[in-house]
């Protein structure tokens, strides 16, 4: 017998059968932890309508949940007290709303670790899990670095429980992938020109400034889409980083090139407090098509990531440049640590190193612990300028040449010879008045 219609009534769940004889059979249909019920309530030559029906559904619902009730409170009672990696990581973000990084924190938990790990308590992983875990993510194609940036918040999240007691950490220790992360990028002359040939045409202004606010300052890409037009003091001429925690808030220097960026930029500034806002005007949390766009017409390395990239070629040639040692280094990336700096030791010169003649009291006034305090413009000049430049007095048709790829910001002229790379033309002239001259960083010509 072929299975009946059901037709639809005003009441939720209830449904009727037309019979041949001109009356309704009436059904009620309910669910119950994941499972379907169907239950003939009766016809309507019995006294049954949509209403009674209806009734009848509410009182099998509330039976179902009253069947097995004690149990039922048990399993809840004992799931609400289970520290899962899901409910460890939300206590985790509640207690540090300035945790540094943690929009990245969220996304690796979010896209890697929630899936495998979300509803287990640290107990309940075994190393197998672990290990299982870090293939796939290989097999997915992720870099190193990611595979262990993810594998250390899932053990940081397992020692944060433990430390807080509230419940046991993992019982094993994570393998963790070596990476070689000390990876220092770096641009030669005409890479860098050619660069700055595709900025003065990128039409995307947020992006076209904020690269070269990067290439200016050495800021972070964090630190770049956080960056507040309250965070910048024109008058003082410094940069305050917002680092998260309110007692250390490093300060760099603004200087003559980035702050010609960011007094153009201001003429586009829209309704936000942020200097690179995002969507809604919110904190920025990507730039990733424009800067790609950017890093291609460039002709840069697949590899070579912008904004990442572009602070290490500031380091470069500011170490490179023979007016910097390393604790004055450290002050402008805003490195905690000397170790984090000494990366760029190899750069800077013995000879500079031992007799550290560019830093005096009457320099610089002020390098506190957490950063540059306070700058005197003309003693920061007086090391990264080249008077040429400032006055605008040397021939654009010059054959530069010089020593070492730190002239590009010392002053001293361009070591490679852009003809021996490219032929010449193919790259628009940038004029004195579009990129003054790295002032403060020390690029002084640019053809």
């Amino acid at each position: 017998m072929p299975k009946q219609l059901r037709n639809k009534t005003a009441y939720k769940g209830v449904y009727f059968v037309e019979l041949s004889n001109g009356e309704k059979s009436y059904f009620i249909r309910y669910k119950h932890n994941g499972k379907s019920f169907e239950e003939r309530s009766g016809r309507s030559d019995q006294g049954w309508g949509p209403e009674k029906s209806y009734n009848l559904r509410e009182k099998r619902i509330t039976e179902k949940k009253n069947h097995g009730f004690v149990f039922q409170s048990k399993l809840i009672a004992e799931k609400s007290s289970r520290w899962n990696f899901s409910k460890i990581f939300a206590r985790y973000l509640k207690l540090r709303p300035e945790l540094k990084g943690k929009e990245n924190d969220i996304y690796r938990f979010k896209n890697y670790i929630e899936n495998y790990f979300g509803h287990k308590t640290p107990t309940e992983v075994i190393n197998s899990d672990v290990e299982l875990f870090r293939e796939n993510m290989q097999k997915k194609g992720l870099k190193p670095a990611t595979v262990r940036n993810v594998l250390e918040l899932l053990r940081r999240l397992s020692n944060f429980a433990s430390k807080k007691k509230y419940c046991r950490g993992l019982n094993f220790k994570i393998s963790m992938p070596k990476v070689e992360n000390q990876k220092t990028e770096n641009l030669s002359e005409y890479q860098l020109k050619k660069l700055l040939n595709v900025l003065e045409d990128e039409p995307d202004i947020q992006a076209r400034n904020l690269v070269k606010l990067a290439l200016y300052t050495g800021m972070r890409r964090s630190e770049l889409f956080s960056l507040k037009w309250g965070d910048i003091d024109f008058n003082s001429k410094i940069i305050i980083i917002k680092s998260g925690n309110e007692d250390i808030n490093p300060k760099i220097p603004l200087n003559k090139m980035a702050e010609k960026v960011l007094n153009e930029h201001y003429k586009t500034k829209k309704n936000s407090e942020f200097v690179f806002p995002g969507r809604g005007l919110k904190k920025r949390t990507e730039c990733k098509r424009p800067l790609n766009r950017i890093r291609e017409k460039a002709e840069l390395p697949e590899d070579f990531r912008i904004l990442q990239g572009l602070r290490h070629v500031f380091a470069t040639r500011q170490a490179l440049s023979g007016t910097v040692d390393l604790e004055f280094l450290q002050s402008l990336l805003t490195h905690k640590s000397p170790l984090m700096t000494k990366r760029y030791s190899h750069l800077i010169s013995k000879e500079f190193q031992s007799t550290k003649k560019y830093l005096s009291e009457q320099e610089v006034p002020a390098f506190e612990s957490q950063g540059v305090t306070e700058i005197e413009e003309s003693s920061f000049t007086e090391r990264y300028e080249d008077e040429d430049i400032k006055t605008g007095d040397f021939d654009r048709e010059e054959t530069f040449s010089g020593e070492s790829e730190s002239d590009l910001f010392r002053g001293e002229g361009l070591s490679a010879d852009v003809s021996s790379e490219e032929p010449e033309g193919n790259i628009t002239n940038v004029s004195e008045q579009e990129v003054p001259a790295f002032e403060s960083q020390g690029v002084t010509e640019i053809e």
